[in-house]
């Protein structure tokens, strides 16, 4: 039953469009519909299909795309540790550590990429370096920050150190010539004599002069008592004048005249100058305490207390400045200085004593580490 509906409503599909249809049933029963009218059949006359008008729909407007911005570089990247211009004294195998201050921490995808004279040298995530046997002379360090593409969105300040090591003669232990400071190329290798090495006895020094310099030197005779006291001459078979300092066959022994000498009769004596009188140094340390160098220091609110520790005690008219990250704290007389709501990551405190003038007296600097956690 449903597949004779289906097939009737496939039938009258078509004819569904007309406004008359004509039904017509043969002689055996079946029903047959049709758009064209033929003998016998009945006329039936449709209805009009309904029909809806929809509503006006409006323009179409796309949504803006909204473009997500790249994150932004750090607020603070440099090089704290060795300073500028510093002379590093104590790399005595030519090994010294860097020091990176960044600030905020390091975004997950990020690493830092240490270059040394211009060429990456060192990678990794964390805020120290050590270079190992380097020459000793000047070199430039830059640190830069690059994405998980490889691609360098910042870069530090240039910073020059210099070197400064003993001379290495044991070839084992020379340095990688693979780390060559373009600063300090490597010095050229001497070239090899051509002179062939004579082996055994030293021959007899001979000179073949001519007349001219043979008379010169006939003159300077008393001056060279010092050198030999017996010079011996020859004459070989072309006429040529030889003189050597070893006796040879047919030479005649020359005995030379000692050089006149004159003593000087009032020889002058040397004073070395006085030196300078110097003012006693004000004072014999400073120290920053609190928070100690290197030291991680755990505050969850970035609030901590700097303490400094003077010998002896501040004179009057004399002002302690002490710095956070090269910022002005603390101006006065008081050796400790609060700090609020600091970041977390490597700082570097400074502190000095001045006079009423100006001048700095006596100053120390140190690096710590705020742990805190992420807000």
């Amino acid at each position: 039953m449903r597949t004779e509906l289906l097939i009737t409503f496939c039938l009258l599909t078509p004819l569904l469009s007309a406004e008359t249809v004509y039904r017509q049933v043969d002689a055996e029963g079946n029903i047959s519909f049709s758009d064209q009218a033929a003998p016998g059949a009945e006329a039936i006359t449709l209805r009009k299909a309904q029909t809806i008008q929809p509503p006006p729909v409006g323009a179409f407007r796309p949504e803006p795309v909204v473009k997500q911005k790249a994150p932004a570089g750090y607020d603070r990247l440099a090089i704290v540790r060795p300073r500028h211009d510093e002379t590093i004294v104590g790399a005595a195998q030519g090994n010294f550590d860097v020091k990176v201050d960044l600030q905020p921490a390091l975004r997950p995808g990020d690493s830092l990429i240490l270059l040394l004279n211009g060429a990456r040298t060192q990678r990794a995530r964390t805020t120290r370096f050590t270079f190992n046997n380097l020459y000793r002379g000047a070199y430039t360090l830059q640190v830069a920050v690059s994405n998980a593409e490889d691609k360098v969105i910042q870069r530090s300040e240039t910073v020059t150190v210099h070197v400064k090591r003993t001379a290495n003669l044991d070839p084992a232990l020379a340095p990688d010539p693979k780390i060559l400071s373009p600063l300090n190329p490597p010095r050229p290798k001497p070239r090899p004599s051509r002179r062939p090495i004579r082996r055994g006895p030293h021959p007899p020094i001979r000179y073949a002069l001519p007349m001219k310099t043979l008379l010169f030197l006939l003159a300077l005779w008393p001056g060279l008592s010092a050198l030999a006291e017996t010079v011996y001459k020859s004459v070989d078979e072309a006429g040529n004048v030889r003189f050597s300092d070893r006796p040879g066959a047919d030479a005649e022994a020359l005995d030379l005249q000692p050089a006149p000498t004159i003593k000087n009769p009032n020889p002058p004596t040397y004073r070395p100058p006085p030196a300078p009188a110097t003012a006693p140094a004000p004072y014999r340390s400073l120290t920053i305490t609190s928070p100690q160098n290197d030291q991680g220091l755990r505050s969850n609110t970035g609030d901590f207390s700097v303490l400094l520790s003077l010998s002896p005690p501040l004179k009057p008219g004399h002002r302690i400045i002490i710095t956070l990250d090269g910022k002005e704290i603390a101006n006065g007389a008081q050796t400790r200085a609060t700090v609020k709501n600091a970041d977390r990551g490597s700082h570097s405190l400074g502190a000095r004593v001045i006079d009423a003038a100006g001048q700095t007296l006596i100053s120390t600097s140190s690096i710590f580490h705020l742990l805190r956690v992420a807000r």
